[in-house]
C-alpha cells in the first residue's frame, strides 16, 4: 500500500526522498531533509552541538530488500581536527501494508563527548490538497488545526505532560491521513513539534539523553508513519492499538483502588462550578454528549490559587454543588497540589512546621 524510495545521487550519499500512497496515488513526503538531528556536547564544555543525517560530513550507505520491504540507512562520520565526535547512526526501515517502521540507533565513538539530545524521527509531509488539511496535536485531549500549513502553525509539547498526552499526530485531509508516531512503550521523555512550513507540515520529535561520553541511543519502539482513512477519531484508534501494548496501560494493571467510573470516564473539562451558569453549562453538556462527563475543578476551595499548601477550604455550598453534579452524571475532581508545602505556613502554630 505504500512505496518507498532513496536518493543516492553518488558514493557515499544516501537519504530517504519518497513515501507514496499507492491508494490514493499521491505523495506523501514533502521536502524531506535529515531523518534526525543529534545534540552534543563538546569536549571541556561550550555550547552544544548539531549534527544531521543531511550533513556532507557524513558517509551514508544504503542497504535495500525490495521484496521484503525492508532496508537499512547507515551513516559514519570520523573524527577530524575540526570536531572529534565520531559517530555511526543506523536505521532501520520496514513497509508492512499502510505503515512504515524505523528505528534508530546511534553508536557514539567518543570517549570525551556526550550525546544529549536525538530529534528522531524528523518527517516532512506534504502539504494535502484534498479540500481543508488539518493536523491533530496531543495537547490535553487532543486539539485539531485547520491548513496548519498554510497558517505556519508552530506547535511544542513535553511529553509526558498535559502539553503532549500522547505520542502521535494525525495530519489529514478529506480523501485520507497520515498518521505519524513514536509507539514508545517505555515512555521516554520526548518533545514534540509540529511546523507549518513553505509547503510541508514538520513532524519531529526530541529524545533527552542523559549519561557520560560515549553514551550512545536506541529508540525504545519504532517510529511509524501509516497511511489511514478517515480523521482524527481512527488514527487515535491506532495509537489506542499500540497503546494496549504497553506495560502503562491501565486495563493491563489490575487495581481496585481506583473506581472503574474514572477508568472508563472519556470527556474531561478542565473549569469550575462556582456559579449557577457555570453549573448549568456543565448540565447540558452532559447532556448534548449523551455521556457521563467529569469536571477537574479549579479554584473550588477558598485560598488564592496555588497558595497555602497545604491548606484546602472548601468554598460555601461545595459540597451541594457536587451532589447536584453527580445526580446529573457529572464526576468532579477538584484539583489539589498534594506534594507541594508553604515554606511560611502557619496553619497549625509551628512556624515553619519545625516540628514535623
Amino acid at each position: 500500500q505504500l512505496g518507498l524510495g532513496f536518493f543516492t545521487p553518488r558514493a557515499g550519499a544516501a537519504a530517504l526522498c519518497s513515501l507514496f500512497d499507492l491508494t490514493s496515488g499521491r505523495e506523501l513526503l514533502g521536502d524531506q531533509r535529515a531523518l534526525w538531528a543529534l545534540t552534543y556536547e563538546p569536549p571541556g564544555g561550550g555550547a552544544a552541538l548539531t549534527l544531521d543525517s543531511a550533513a556532507p560530513a557524513l558517509t551514508a550507505s544504503l542497504s535495500a530488500d525490495s521484496a521484503a520491504g525492508s532496508a537499512v540507512l547507515e551513516w559514519t562520520r570520523d573524527a577530524s581536527a575540526d570536531d572529534p565526535f565520531s559517530v555511526v547512526a543506523r536505521a532501520e526501515l520496514r513497509l508492512v501494508g499502510p505503515r512504515l517502521a524505523v528505528t534508530l540507533t546511534v553508536e557514539n565513538r567518543s570517549a570525551d563527548i556526550a550525546l544529549r539530545g536525538v530529534r528522531f524521527p524528523i518527517v516532512r509531509l506534504r502539504r494535502l490538497e484534498g479540500g481543508t488539511d488539518r493536523l491533530l496535536v496531543p495537547r490535553m485531549s487532543g486539539v485539531v488545526h485547520d491548513n496548519p500549513v498554510r497558517k505556519s502553525l508552530t506547535y511544542d509539547g513535553a511529553y509526558p505532560s498535559g502539553a503532549a498526552h500522547m505520542q502521535f499526530f494525525a495530519y489529514y485531509d478529506d480523501r485520507s491521513g497520515v498518521y505519524v508516531a513514536c509507539e514508545d512503550g517505555k515512555a521516554r521523555s520526548k518533545d514534540l513539534r509540529a511546523l507549518g512550513d513553505t509547503n510541508d507540515c514538520e513532524l519531529s520529535y526530541l529524545w533527552h539523553v542523559g549519561g557520560r561520553g560515549g553514551n550512545g541511543f536506541a529508540s525504545s519502539g519504532p517510529a511509524v508513519i501509516e497511511r489511514f482513512a478517515g480523521d482524527w477519531f481512527e488514527a487515535a484508534q491506532i495509537y489506542k492499538r499500540f497503546a494496549a501494548t504497553a506495560a502503562w496501560w491501565p486495563a493491563s494493571r489490575d487495581r481496585t483502588d481506583t473506581p472503574a467510573w474514572y477508568r472508563e470516564l472519556c470527556v474531561w473539562f478542565i473549569g469550575d462550578a462556582n456559579t449557577p451558569k457555570a453549573v448549568d453549562d456543565l448540565i447540558a453538556l452532559r447532556e448534548e454528549l449523551g455521556l457521563p462527563i467529569g469536571l477537574h475543578w479549579y479554584g473550588w476551595n477558598t485560598q488564592a490559587f496555588d497558595d497555602d499548601y497545604p491548606h484546602f477550604t472548601p468554598r460555601d455550598g461545595f459540597a451541594d454543588t457536587v451532589a447536584r453534579l453527580r445526580a446529573r452524571g457529572i464526576y468532579v475532581k477538584p484539583y489539589i497540589n498534594g506534594r507541594l508545602w508553604e515554606t511560611r505556613d502557619r496553619g497549625d502554630e509551628d512556624y515553619q512546621y519545625t516540628s514535623v
